[in-house]
C-alpha cells in the first residue's frame, strides 16, 4: 500500500484511494451490499459511495479484533486517529489494513469478509450502455504509451491514434491530444458521433453547437467522462484536451488521462499519462457521451 498521508473520505480522488481499494480487494473486502444490491469495488482512484460502504464493512469486521483482542496499533496512531466505523479511512485503518495478515496470525484472530450470493446481471437496454465507463477503461489501458524517439509525434501506437482519430486523413507527425480522444470513441464499436479533427477548437465548437458542451465552464458543469479543455489566449479557444476520470471539488482538482503530454502536464508532450490538474484549468468541457444516448 501507499504510505498514509491524510484521511480519505467520500468524494476524494487520488492514488491513495486506489491503493486502499486494491488492498481491500486483495483481502476479500472488495464486495459489499449497497442500495439493495451486491456491489464490487472498481480499480479507480475515486472514493465513491460503494467504496465507503465496503470500507465500513471492513471496519465492522475488524472492530472486535481492535477493541477486544487489542490489536497493537501504535499509541501515537491510536490516540491521534481513533478507530471508528465511519467510512473514513484514517491512520488506524491504514495500519490494520497494511499489517492485516501478520496481526491476524500473531493474535490468532479469525477475521473473514462476508460472502454474498452470486447475482445474475440485470438486463441492460441497448440505450443504457455505460459508454463513459468503457471509454475510461480504454483510456486507462493506454497509460504509459509513448512516442518513439526522437519524439516527433510518431510511433506505432501514436500513429494509430492519429490515423483512426482523424478518420484516415493523418498518419503521423501531428499534435495528437485530440486524436487520442477521438480514437477512444472510435473503439466503442458504435456509430461514430464525434469529429475527425485534431484541432481542439473545432471539437469545443462542435460540442457547443450540439448542446453537449460549455465554454467558460462552471464547476457544477464538470462531470466524470467529459473531455476537458485548457484555454489558449492566443487562440481564444482550447489548446489541449484530456478525459476527466475523477473530480474533487473540495480540493479543487480533477484527475485526467491525456495524450501528447509529459509528466509535467504540458500540452505538447510525448505520451499518455494520468494527471491531477486544478479545476481552474478546465476552461471548456465536451460532453460527448450525451451524443451516445
Amino acid at each position: 500500500m501507499l504510505p498514509f498521508k491524510y484521511d480519505l473520505k467520500l468524494g476524494d480522488t487520488m492514488p491513495e484511494v486506489g491503493s486502499m481499494k486494491a488492498r481491500l480487494i486483495q483481502l476479500g473486502y472488495g464486495t459489499c451490499f449497497f442500495d439493495g444490491k451486491v456491489r464490487e469495488l472498481d480499480d479507480s482512484d475515486y472514493f465513491g459511495e460503494v467504496t465507503q460502504e465496503c470500507l465500513e464493512a471492513f471496519q465492522t469486521k475488524i472492530q472486535d479484533a481492535v477493541t477486544l483482542y487489542q490489536l497493537p496499533i501504535p499509541d501515537d496512531i491510536k490516540n491521534n486517529y481513533p478507530f471508528a466505523i465511519d467510512g473514513v479511512f484514517n491512520y488506524s485503518d491504514w495500519y490494520v489494513l497494511n499489517h492485516y495478515e501478520e496481526l491476524a496470525e500473531w493474535y490468532k484472530v479469525n477475521i473473514k469478509p462476508d460472502t454474498f450470493p452470486v447475482q445474475e446481471p440485470e438486463p441492460v437496454a441497448s440505450g443504457d450502455i455505460d459508454f463513459i465507463t468503457r471509454v475510461i477503461a480504454l483510456a486507462k489501458a493506454e497509460i504509459g504509451t509513448v512516442e518513439e524517439k526522437p519524439h516527433n509525434n510518431g510511433g506505432k501506437r501514436v500513429n494509430e491514434y492519429q490515423r483512426i482519430g482523424s478518420c484516415g486523413t493523418i498518419s503521423t507527425g501531428a499534435p495528437w491530444c485530440q486524436f487520442f480522444m477521438n480514437w477512444l470513441l472510435k473503439q466503442l464499436k458504435h456509430d461514430y458521433k464525434w469529429t475527425c479533427s485534431g484541432y481542439t477548437p473545432d471539437n469545443v465548437n462542435f460540442a457547443v453547437k450540439k448542446n453537449a458542451g460549455f465554454k467558460s465552464v462552471k464547476k457544477g458543469q464538470i462531470e466524470i467522462g467529459d473531455f476537458g479543455y485548457i484555454y489558449s489566449p492566443s487562440r481564444g479557444n482550447a489548446r489541449h484536451v484530456f478525459i476527466i476520470i475523477g473530480i474533487d471539488l473540495k480540493k479543487g482538482i480533477v484527475t485526467t488521462i491525456e495524450g501528447n503530454t509529459n509528466n509535467d502536464g504540458s500540452a505538447e508532450g510525448f505520451g499518455v499519462f494520468k494527471r491531477i490538474r486544478p479545476v481552474s484549468q478546465v476552461w471548456a468541457v465536451a460532453k460527448w457521451h450525451q451524443l451516445y444516448k
